[in-house]
Order: C-alpha cells, then structure tokens, then sequence
C-alpha cells in the first residue's frame, strides 16, 4: 500500500496537492519527505474558528475541487478526503479568506484506466464519517464517492458539524438513507442558498445524480458568476426535472423517441431520448432526455 502511494505521488504536480520531495529507505524504515505545510490540517483551523466563513469556505473548495478534477482526470480517486488529509500551507489571518490548501494523504487512494464498467471499485475503505453510501453498502463505485466526501467536508465548514453522526456504519447508513440535508437556523440562515444548491447536488445518495468535480469548478457559486444559468449538475437530474414540468400534459404527438442504455451505479438503466419541436421555428429542436427504471 505504500508503494501504491509513493507511485501515486510521483505522478502529482498541482498547487493544491502536496508535493513529494523525495523517498529514503533504510533497512528498518521508508521516510517520505513532502514539502512543508505549517497551517496545519483544515480539522485544526475549524477547531479554533469553530466555522469558516462562506467566503473562507468557497476559496477552500474551489482549490479542493480543482485538485479533484486533476485527480480523477489521472483517473485517480482519493477515497479519503476529510478535513485532517487536508492541509493548510501557512497560518490564517482572521481578516484573510484565502486559505491555501494542499490535499495529502493517498494511502487508500486507487488508480483506474477509466470509467468503465470494469474500472469500478469495491474495497470498503476511507473515513465513516466521510464514506459515500455506495462505499458503505458493498456495492461497486466510482470517483464521485469523492464528491461526496467534499460535500461533507463544506457542510462541516460552513456549520463546525457534519451532516450525518453515528459511530456505526450499519446506523450511519441507515441515518443517510432516511434524512434529508438540514439547514437549521441560526447559523444557515446566513449561508446563502446557492451554497445550499451545492451541497444538495453534493450530497445526492444515488451517484448517478450527483454533481462531478468539474461541475463543481465551474458551478456560479464557486466562480461567482451569477450570470450564468445554472444548469442541473447530470443528466440524470435534467431528466428528473423535464419530466416534473412534462408531468400531466399529453405529449403523445409531441416528440420522437428514441432508446439507449447506460451504466449508473449498479444499474442498467433505460433512456428514452426525445427530441420535441418547439413553437418558436427560429430556434432548433432541442433534445430532451427521459429516464425509465
């Protein structure tokens, strides 16, 4: 496992994932040398801040979900993202929200050729507290049981709290299936609800809904652009809404169809494409995406 990490490292080179300077053994030890980070770990800060501010906190996940994207682009999933594996390479001022942060710790972390069916993970490993619920059930998963993970760590950040507690696997599991996010006041009442939109996206128990690392990086909350239309974070989630606002009107004559498969989670799930014609003729048909179980 520790040459599985050191392999791991050797390949990195990013702003916010920290760098190994060099390896050393002995005839009794391996020593790691990494370059120095004297901030501490983000569990430390929160502990004498209590909460971070939500500009704190989208500077923080910014940098996070930038290391992720360049992660799983090397087709490697972290699998233990907390707040202890990451690291804050100086002290903060209380007056400064720009917390450099560098993501360590790549001992459980695994490397896949791609995102196929046969690039699936089934080890059960990481941090409860963390752990996306296809980790904790057994079940095959991908790189987006680390966008979980961030999820949990920007609930933590925002609130000093995780979202869900239990010191049991089975009863955590069991806590997440069955209970919806909380923003309970006073302390959300001043998070703004774009952020709420983030980790609701974050937070999904099924993957296939869940927003990816690029989603992230490039969601107005973090790039603050309020212009920008904010899009659903999958498709799936676009074909949920579709069929919410098509729900009771009679489309029979209204659309062409056509069927596809596609993998998602443990799933073989059936999509019917349809492609409907708009009244306005200036523009083109734009394709609508069905889901069917």
């Amino acid at each position: 496992m520790l040459w599985q990490e050191i392999h791991i490292l050797k390949q990195l080179n990013h702003p916010h994932v920290i760098h190994l300077q060099g390896v050393y053994c002995t005839s009794a030890n391996i020593y790691l040398v990494t370059e120095l980070c004297k901030g501490g770990d983000l569990k430390q800060l929160l502990k004498q801040r209590q909460f971070l501010t939500e500009d704190e906190t989208r500077n923080v996940i910014s940098s996070l979900s930038d290391a992720v994207v360049y992660l799983h682009r090397k087709g490697i999933v972290h699998r233990d993202l907390k707040l202890e594996n990451i690291l804050v390479k100086k002290g903060v001022d209380q007056d400064d929200c720009q917390i450099n942060i560098k993501v360590t710790d790549f001992g459980l972390s695994a490397q896949t050729t791609g995102l196929g069916i046969d690039n699936r993970l089934m080890d059960a490993c990481g941090t409860l507290l963390y752990m996306a619920p296809e980790v904790m059930n057994g079940h095959c998963y991908s790189q987006l049981c680390d966008m979980w993970s961030i999820g949990v760590v920007m609930y933590t950040l925002l609130c000093g709290e995780p979202p869900f507690v239990s010191k049991s696997k089975s009863r955590l599991y069991e806590i997440i299936m069955r209970k919806e996010i909380l923003f309970a006041p006073p302390i959300w009442t001043t998070v703004s609800d774009a952020a709420k939109n983030v980790l609701t996206c974050l937070l999904k128990v099924d993957p296939a809904y869940r927003m990816s690392a690029t989603q992230l990086l490039e969601n107005p909350w973090i790039t603050g652009d309020t212009d920008v239309y904010v899009v659903p974070p999958n498709v799936m989630e676009m074909m949920r809404q579709q069929l919410e606002q098509e729900k009771g009107r009679d489309t029979k004559n209204c659309f062409e169809k056509f069927s596809l498969q596609c993998y998602t989670g443990n799933k073989i799930h059936q999509f019917v494409l349809l492609c409907k014609k708009l009244k306005n003729k200036s523009r083109k048909e734009a394709p609508t995406y069905f889901y069917n179980d």
